[in-house]
């Protein structure tokens, strides 16, 4: 029977059959979690008069991004942790996000998503609709927690009111 010795050296767990080998495990493990940190890529797209940067950055095991939004009314930083696995894929979750802001999408390529990006256009759609709903409950003097809780399916709109769109 063979003995496994368990340790938490400089934050990181490590496993071995000797006290040096564990912290050898944990070495490695510190190693890989911190290889390939560098700082964030900077992107930017300007759509009308408001332009956004974003930043894509890895932090120990995910990709993450934040946003500033440039001359609008307003102007403002907005933080969100991806969660991705992959530099892409939180640059897709960045445009994404933004294009659900925005209600901005643009058949040729130009606007936040790719034209072949079915998923992030049926979210974008998706969101669009709740975000109208939302509004229109909030025009009627809902508080954002019933205005957020009313705009979800399969709630009606709001009596008398007349959506511009066809959900």
């Amino acid at each position: 029977m063979s003995t496994k010795i368990n340790l938490t050296y400089y934050g990181m767990d490590g496993q071995g059959a000797t006290v040096k080998e564990a912290k050898q495990d944990a070495g490695r493990k510190i190693e890989q979690a911190l290889s390939g940190y560098h700082f964030p890529s900077i992107l930017t797209k300007t759509v009308g008069e408001v332009t956004y940067t974003v930043f894509v950055f890895r932090m120990l095991n995910q990709w993450g991004y934040s946003y500033i939004k440039h001359g609008a009314e307003k102007d403002g930083r907005q933080f969100a942790s991806a969660n991705e696995d992959t530099e892409e894929d939180a640059t897709r979750h960045a445009w994404r996000h933004i294009a659900q802001n925005e209600f901005t999408y643009q058949d040729d390529g130009r606007g936040w998503l790719e034209k072949d990006d079915k998923a992030g256009l049926t979210e974008l759609i998706y969101m669009a609709k709740w975000q109208h709903r939302m509004r229109a409950w909030k025009s009627i003097g809902k508080s954002d927690e019933e205005a957020r809780n009313l705009s979800s399916y399969p709630y009606p709109w709001p009596e008398g009111y007349t959506p511009t769109y066809t959900p």
